[in-house]
């Protein structure tokens, strides 16, 4: 199984969530707030500390998305960085979009639902809070714990990239939230909750240069084909798994391809050379999406091929392992190169976040 280690991306929401002060698991009784209590708060910056409601400036919302899934636990234990003795805190709660203000919020995100949702609050003795999510909530998915020397929850759904709807049929997951109450060095126990979310495909598509501009309007491309080796799919639909850990060491979460019947593309064949971009950035939108791949995130897929004809004349030439590696909410573009004699050549390979979440960290551009 290929697993694919996330970066950092940003989908904003604001949710002020609790967990039981007395260090139950009990899903149904409130807690009782005390003065020294604080709220796990989903936001980029929810002023009002007490209300149980969001302020969504960015996010779930304004993509039109208006509901939400969020799995919450605490670590009572820890020991040498490892964490131990998960207790769940919210199981699957669902949270949706209040346009009218009601008793527990002001126009926001509201999870309280009767004795079956209740509010929550810290546990301010617990070592350590994680918190996935899945949004729409009524996405179909299986959530199950699995593991034995350390646990994690396993989220499983479906991914279809094939879909002319894919982006609004296949639904979003959330990056893991950690924080510990000990020694985490970047501590955010107690501080805002950022929930951030983003679909599990990566995109894709492949570029023409020429080494000489002026044989650019003198060049025939055709028979164009970007595709594995070994001749295998480039899988395009199928169920994922996103793996949240409850124990041990890791603090991120894992995204995995996990279905065993995966259906997806022979080949890329529409290249995209009409204009080059000097560098992709998130802002990055002139590219019509026809001209972009959307797949499922993969990783080891081994050394890539590309097969063209120059003038009607074949050519290739291949795109090693190391740069096949694809993270999902990435955009790939693999740049190729036309030589004055004819022949092709990987130039370079450029990455970037797709437009639908802020890039806030770096990112790999390739170049040889």
């Amino acid at each position: 199984m290929s697993v694919v280690r996330p970066v950092v991306f940003m989908g904003l929401m604001t949710l002020v969530l609790f967990s039981s002060c007395s260090g139950s698991d009990d899903e149904t009784s409130p807690a009782v707030v005390k003065p020294t209590d604080n709220p796990i708060v989903f936001s980029g910056g929810l002023k009002e500390q007490q209300e149980v409601s969001t302020r969504a400036a960015t996010g779930l919302h304004d993509a039109g998305v208006g509901t939400f899934r969020v799995w919450a636990y605490k670590n009572d234990a820890v020991s040498n960085g490892s964490y131990t003795s998960y207790q769940t805190v919210i199981n699957g709660y669902s949270a949706w979009w209040e346009p009218a203000a009601s008793t527990s919020n002001t126009n926001s995100w509201e999870y309280v639902n009767g004795s079956s949702q209740t509010i929550k609050y810290w546990d301010l003795s617990a070592k350590a809070y994680r918190f996935g999510a899945l949004a729409p909530s009524t996405a179909s998915h299986t959530a199950t714990i699995s593991g034995t020397d350390t646990k994690t929850l396993d989220v499983t759904f479906m991914a279809d990239a094939s879909d002319a709807q894919h982006e609004t049929n296949t639904p979003y997951y959330s990056e893991l939230w950690f924080s510990d109450n000990v020694s985490y060095p970047d501590r955010r126990y107690r501080q805002p909750v950022q929930m951030q979310f983003k679909k599990p495909f990566a995109y894709v598509r492949f570029i023409f240069t020429f080494e000489d501009p002026d044989d650019k309007p003198i060049t025939y491309i055709s028979n164009k084909s970007f595709k594995p080796f070994d001749g295998g799919l480039i899988e395009n639909k199928g169920e994922v798994t996103v793996s949240y850990p409850l124990t041990g060491t890791a603090t991120v979460e894992s995204f995995a391809v996990t279905d065993n019947t995966p259906s997806g593309l022979s080949a890329l064949t529409q290249d995209y050379y009409d204009a080059l971009d000097t560098y992709l950035n998130a802002s990055e939108g002139s590219a019509p999406e026809k001209y972009w791949y959307t797949v499922l995130p993969a990783v080891n897929q081994g050394t890539y091929t590309l097969n063209v004809s120059i003038n009607d004349e074949p050519k290739n030439t291949t795109v090693p392992a190391a740069y096949m590696d694809w993270l999902p909410g990435y955009r790939y573009t693999y740049i190729f190169k036309i030589h004055k004699d004819g022949s092709v050549s990987i130039d370079n390979v450029q990455s970037a976040f797709t437009p639908w979440v802020v890039d806030t960290g770096n990112h790999a551009v390739y170049n040889w």
